[in-house]
């Protein structure tokens, strides 16, 4: 082979994971799509609700300070 390379291509452990993720995601939709968007739904409204009360906490720590 010239330069010494291999014909062996280099496996990337982000783009199989994100294959895998993408493909448990597919299925699930697939096998149950109600169960899906609810649980996608709870997910989102969880951390709105998290980002919302941090948000929160961050301006309540804030006012403490310059009081």
């Amino acid at each position: 082979m010239p330069g010494g390379r291999s014909s062996v291509s280099k496996v990337e452990p982000k783009k199989v994971i994100l294959g895998l993720v993408g493909a448990f995601v597919l299925l699930t939709v697939w096998n149950d799509p109600r169960g899906a968007g609810e649980s996608t739904g709870d997910f989102v409204s969880n951390a709105g609700s998290f980002v919302s009360d941090a948000f929160d906490k961050a301006n309540e720590f804030s006012k403490s300070i310059v009081e």
